[in-house]
């Protein structure tokens, strides 16, 4: 049993540097880093620690309902708390913030940052 679970591991962290690859085939190296490190930076922000509550809430929403259960539940969130905290937020805008977190969650950007 543990041996089909350390090859879906496995396979989690090939995609993920496939993805990390990719990400810096199209844009490069110091593109990627920089974005990995824009992007934390966003994620700190007092609303940026909302976003990524809302999101590693969900993660168990996401494994049992799917990843479009939880992403609507997220955009839902954290729209209504943009809009308790009188902010005007566009949909793009969440949704972007909603990757992110999500990006986050994955080590991507740990991996972004590490790429030379």
């Amino acid at each position: 049993m543990a041996n089909i679970f350390t090859k879906i591991v496995d396979k989690l962290k090939s995609a993920e540097q496939a993805v990390v690859h990719l990400f810096v085939a199209f844009f490069g190296a110091k593109a990627s880093a920089d974005f990995a490190k824009s992007a934390e930076e966003i994620l700190k922000s007092d609303f940026g620690k909302v976003v990524q509550t809302v999101v590693n809430g969900l993660v168990e929403v996401a494994k049992t309902k799917g990843g479009a259960v939880a992403r609507q539940l997220a955009f839902e969130a954290i729209k209504n708390q943009a809009v308790s905290s009188g902010l005007d937020i566009k949909s793009s805008l969440i949704n972007l913030l909603i990757e992110l977190a999500v990006t986050k969650a994955k080590g991507t950007f740990e991996a972004l940052s590490a790429v030379n």
